[in-house]
């Protein structure tokens, strides 16, 4: 939805100032964020699933800030347990569904201080 905003004829006129953007469900591109936080909007990229609930994982981002990275993005603030095996992200805490740890199915890479979305495993 996100994109199919930025593709409209006067997306570029538009003044953000005050609006929080929240997007997730689907991997966020750098160049996404970039466009709505120089429009003013604070956006915020979240990352969750039924199993844990939603914005368990996410980043927000402000008019003004470098967007200094090339891939999906899924963040840096993380309201669960996390752990990465054989590059699946693995999840567990007092929102989950389930009482150990989870297995997504999404792979990721942890670059140290921010979770990237690197696609869904095939299993």
């Amino acid at each position: 939805m996100a994109d199919a905003i930025i593709k409209t004829k006067n997306f570029n006129k538009l003044n953000l100032t005050g609006i929080v953007i929240m997007c997730g469900s689907d991997r966020v591109s750098p160049i996404t964020i970039q466009c709505f936080i120089n429009q003013g909007a604070t956006f915020i990229v979240n990352w969750g699933m039924s199993e844990i609930g939603p914005v368990v994982i996410n980043e927000t981002f402000n008019q003004g800030d470098k967007i200094d990275f090339e891939n999906a993005l899924i963040g840096n603030k993380q309201y669960c347990e996390t752990k990465i095996e054989n590059n699946e992200l693995w999840v567990k805490g007092d929102i989950c569904v389930y009482d150990g740890w989870f297995p997504t199915g999404d792979s990721v890479r942890y670059n140290g201080s921010r979770l990237f979305y690197n696609g869904r495993i095939l299993k």
